[in-house]
């Protein structure tokens, strides 16, 4: 063999290897775009979910776009210990998630821009005290003293045509904004489980009524055990506004709520958000305590203005 055709043989194998390399990481992505493994993703997010919770989930739909790098959730339905014929704890009719690589090397994925259409969060408390909230499974094993089960972190969130329900008392929930965290670590104080969460949601537009939106930043920590519920810390601020409250439930059978409260308040941001431009400026700081128990509501406090 001349040295001619020699050179042209290697040529082509590097030729050959290159496209290989090229077309290999093509071939999942193929595979991804036309949904044939779609049914197996969706099975395994249910299951999951089951796995991290003590309710059951339900998930019509699953389609993950690697060109767009988007998935897309339909009919997501995760159930908790609601009685039957009563709404499940949480459903939407549709997520649609964007995903972000943050290191290709590393492969590290996040969530980039997440919306979710007509979402339905419902806790319902019984009268025994019992609470619809889905309970983490207790790790069979020995595991740290506390340990994070459950973490997101979104950079853009949407939500759409949503509500809260509280037994039968309904909030309607329309808001989107920036950077939104939330994570919940499972700990056990004499041999009894807790759920400790923290959430917070930078840049948060908030739709009520015809009022006019307004951003704000939200966040909050509290503790969930089976009997009883408290937010350890919750700060609200506005652009001229902000609170900061504590607040709990010793008993979910017997309801009574203990509050404590501070904050400063500025009009300026009262006739922004209620279009009354022509109403009083001016400052308020603001304090006090209270508790509700028994449909009776008590409150004490202070103001300076």
């Amino acid at each position: 063999m001349t040295a001619t055709g020699t050179k042209r043989k290697w040529k082509r194998w590097v030729l050959g290897i290159g496209l290989a390399i090229v077309a290999l990481p093509l071939i999942p992505m193929v595979i991804l775009s036309t949904g044939a493994a779609d049914n197996y993703i969706r099975r395994t997010i249910v299951a999951e979910i089951e796995n991290l919770t003590s309710g059951s989930a339900e998930l019509a739909a699953f389609h993950f776009s690697p060109w767009r790098m988007r998935v897309t959730l339909n009919d997501f339905t995760v159930h908790g210990r609601e009685p039957q014929g009563t709404p499940p704890f949480f459903h939407a009719d549709r997520l649609e998630v964007g995903l972000r690589i943050d290191s290709v090397w590393g492969r590290r994925v996040s969530l980039g821009d997440v919306e979710v259409s007509h979402p339905v969060l419902h806790v319902r408390v019984e009268r025994n005290g019992s609470i619809n909230v889905p309970i983490a499974r207790r790790p069979a094993q020995a595991k740290p003293l506390r340990e994070r089960i459950f973490e997101v972190v979104v950079r853009r969130l949407r939500l759409e045509d949503g509500e809260m329900l509280l037994n039968d008392v309904r909030v309607p929930l329309v808001a989107e904004g920036g950077r939104f965290e939330f994570s919940v670590d499972y700990a056990e104080l004499d041999a009894k489980p807790m759920y400790l969460g923290q959430f917070r949601w930078q840049e948060m537009e908030l739709v009520v009524r015809r009022y006019l939106p307004f951003n704000s930043d939200l966040s909050l920590r509290f503790t969930l055990e089976p009997d009883s519920f408290s937010v350890t810390q919750l700060l609200w601020k506005a652009p001229h506004t902000s609170i900061d409250a504590q607040l709990s439930n010793s008993s979910f059978a017997h309801s009574n709520w203990a509050f404590r409260y501070r904050g400063h308040l500025d009009f300026e941001d009262i006739r922004t958000i209620l279009r009354k431009p022509n109403s009083p400026s001016g400052n308020v700081d603001f304090s006090g305590n209270g508790h509700f128990a028994e449909g009776r509501l008590a409150v004490t406090g202070n103001y300076s203005a």
